[in-house]
């Protein structure tokens, strides 16, 4: 008799569905399950999730918003003083005003 066992791995297509579902979501809790099993948390996503806090989780916002500036500072394209003063702005403008604005603002920075 021969039996046949197959291990069973989700996929990273997969992983960064469940995680945009998450966030379409808005699901706190399921993002960031999903963001921990992603090889690689690109500065992009976590951008993405930095949204998701500053609507939904103010409690980890400051932490995350200033994890992220760091990530941004040093591994960013380019980023200058300049930049780097821009994203902290938009950071604090995401938080208590121009939420869209804001958010324009930081995407536009982590993909230059």
């Amino acid at each position: 008799m021969h039996t046949c066992e197959h291990a069973f791995v989700g996929n990273a297509g997969s992983i960064h569905a469940d995680f945009q579902r998450a966030l379409d979501q808005r699901n706190v809790m399921r993002a960031e399950a999903a963001a921990r099993q992603l090889p690689v948390l690109t500065l992009d996503k976590a951008l993405r999730l930095l949204f998701l806090y500053a609507e939904a989780d103010p409690l980890k916002y400051d932490r995350a918003a200033l994890r992220w500036l760091a990530r941004y500072v040093t591994e960013g394209k380019a980023v200058s003083l300049l930049k780097a003063q821009m994203a902290l702005a938009a950071l604090a403008e995401l938080r208590a005003g121009e939420r869209e604005a804001a958010a324009k603002m930081l995407t536009e920075l982590a993909r230059r």
